[in-house]
């Protein structure tokens, strides 16, 4: 039952990532009834359902017929499908539903996935990370981990690791490398993750960024020394090693030995 309540609430939040994603880089409010992108028809509540709106009506607008994104339930299946996966990785620790902290450490995940995820949107599609996203992701997350006894030690230096590490890039290449958003995001990656798993995720991601890079020149979609959407990798890296950075660590300490 709670698995399934994830899944729901996972839909719900997809949704109004949507909303985020499409309104954010456009200077709009994010509050306010949604609309038909293409004919600005206010929809209603039965149009607004997560996912089932989407099949029922066949991926097109009620009124005007044209075609609806695909972005909506993929965000919102996406959403839904991690929000289901951090409560199986919780209870496979002995977390929720089993105890009040636990359930602490669940809804802050539940809410770093739902970042990242808008982070991931906006980056792909814009190419910008928004500080008005990031900065106060960062406090949240801190805020929890004080609030539940995670050790300072670990993300104040998860932190000073995150964002130094793009910020030695951005000072030594004068912002032709990495950019600002970069700094902050790396910010809230260390806050999240703590240390050494900051990494972890770090590691993951140039290797998957490095790779798809390699791709995309061997296909002509990019040449080399091309920039490519960093946080588009770091994203999917950093919800990686939210689920599994123990794992990875411990492997790797194992291979390492």
């Amino acid at each position: 039952m709670l698995f399934i309540f994830s899944l729901l609430l996972g839909a719900v939040v997809g949704s109004f990532l949507n909303v985020v994603a499409l309104r954010l880089p456009r200077g709009q409010k994010i509050s306010g009834r949604s609309m038909c992108p293409h004919c600005r028809t206010v929809l209603s509540p039965r149009d607004l359902v997560p996912l089932v709106s989407f099949c029922v009506l066949r991926g097109r607008c009620r009124s005007c017929h044209r075609r609806i994104s695909w972005q909506y339930p993929l965000v919102e299946l996406g959403t839904a499908l991690l929000f289901g996966m951090a409560l199986i990785v919780s209870a496979s620790r002995g977390g929720a539903p089993e105890s009040l902290d636990a359930w602490g450490f669940l809804l802050r995940d539940w809410f770093a996935i739902a970042v990242l995820l808008v982070v991931f949107l906006h980056d792909l599609r814009f190419g910008l990370v928004f500080d008005r996203v990031v900065l106060p992701a960062i406090a949240v997350v801190l805020l929890a981990n004080a609030l539940m006894g995670v050790p300072w030690e670990s993300y104040v230096l998860g932190v000073i690791v995150g964002a130094g590490f793009f910020l030695l890039q951005y000072l030594i290449s004068r912002g032709k490398w990495v950019g600002a958003g970069d700094i902050r995001l790396g910010a809230f990656m260390g806050a999240l993750l703590g240390f050494p798993h900051v990494l972890i995720a770090l590691l993951l991601a140039y290797v998957s960024g490095a790779l798809t890079g390699l791709v995309l020149v061997k296909a002509g979609k990019k040449r080399l020394g091309s920039q490519i959407p960093f946080g588009a990798f770091l994203a999917p890296a950093t919800v990686i090693t939210l689920f599994w950075g123990p794992q990875i660590l411990a492997w790797y300490l194992e291979k390492l030995v």
